[in-house]
């Protein structure tokens, strides 16, 4: 009887130490996936923080781009900061802002328009703007702060004299030297571009005259102190990028022969203590696109067939031009993406 007895008692203790096990593996797993769990809210909740920063670092990469754009110069919108690098496409006028926080990249890309835009296919300051010894046409608007007389020319645009009074640009010649410099490309003499010759040069620079011969194509921006002369024929200098001026001479800009064209903004002003800022053309077959501006004369001596032809891309946000032009205006975001 007794043995029995304790036979029992053996199994309840056996039975219980079971039950303890079992619920002890249970608390055990409930217990892990609980820290695993608390643990995956913790990753989650990092994550989550890094991705929120990012993004907001990719918006403000946006805002203090537009800033720059609109306030400093094209070319001063593409930078990096911390957790931030911005690239600008003046051409397309494309930003793209990146930013980051510990392993999160966000992307925004946004589309601008509007801007400091010149109007004017034809614009002259001081003296008469006179083509009537030539032909051709004229597409786009035409303004002289003397007096217009464009006989011969088909005008598909509108023609303003005098009032209202437009403020002539303002060239920064030292930055441009100062990229010529850097692109080493700074000349203190008076030079030419050979014959059948391709140039892809950038700024280029020179304190005298820079003559075009026969078949010369130039991709870049253009400055003399003095004069620019295409002096013979089927040359072409063309703005690359649209976003930087073609031609910038600080005396004349002289057109001989024929054939020839120049692509994107002109300006012809009155560097140090030059009298002219001429604009003068002979000959025939010419072709201009962009925006032209003369301090000046704008004068055609004879020829037929030359062609004008405004371009606001090649008239708005120019690197190193201010125009000065109140009905000009801010680049603005037109539509805005997330890529990432």
């Amino acid at each position: 009887m007794n043995m029995c007895i304790r036979s029992n008692h053996r199994k309840e203790k056996g039975y219980v130490l079971g039950l303890v096990l079992i619920f002890f593996l249970i608390f055990s797993i409930i217990g892990l996936t609980l820290i695993k769990m608390a643990g995956d809210e913790g990753v989650f909740a990092t994550r989550y923080y890094h991705s929120v920063r990012a993004f907001y670092n990719a918006e403000k990469g946006v805002q203090r781009g537009l800033w720059l754009v609109n306030n400093v110069s094209n070319s001063a919108a593409t930078y990096t900061i911390e957790n931030c690098s911005v690239d600008y496409d003046s051409t397309t006028k494309i930003m793209t802002s990146t930013g980051t926080s510990g392993q999160m990249e966000k992307i925004i890309q946004v589309t601008l328009a509007g801007g400091n835009t010149w109007p004017y296919v034809l614009f002259n300051d001081l003296e008469k703007m006179d083509l009537s010894n030539g032909a051709g046409s004229i597409t786009g608007d035409v303004h002289s702060n003397n007096e217009v007389s464009v006989e011969g020319f088909t005008v598909d645009g509108t023609i303003t004299e005098a009032s209202p009074s437009v403020t002539f640009p303002t060239v920064d010649w030292a930055e441009l030297k100062q990229k010529a410099i850097t692109n080493g490309q700074y000349y203190t003499y008076s030079g030419y571009f050979s014959s059948y010759d391709t140039w892809w040069g950038g700024t280029l620079y020179t304190t005298g005259t820079a003559t075009f011969y026969d078949h010369t194509t130039y991709y870049g921006t253009l400055v003399a102190e003095l004069d620019i002369v295409f002096n013979g024929n089927n040359s072409t200098l063309i703005a690359n990028p649209s976003s930087y001026p073609a031609a910038i001479a600080g005396r004349n800009l002289i057109f001989r022969g024929g054939t020839n064209s120049i692509i994107g903004l002109t300006i012809v002003d009155r560097h140090n203590t030059y009298s002219y800022g001429n604009f003068n053309i002979s000959g025939s077959d010419h072709t201009f696109t962009g925006a032209f501006i003369a301090k000046n004369i704008i004068y055609q001596s004879y020829g037929s067939n030359t062609i004008f032809t405004y371009n606001t891309n090649m008239a708005t946000n120019i690197e190193d031009v201010d125009f000065n032009f109140a009905g000009g205006g801010n680049l603005y975001i037109t539509s805005w993406e997330q890529v990432k």
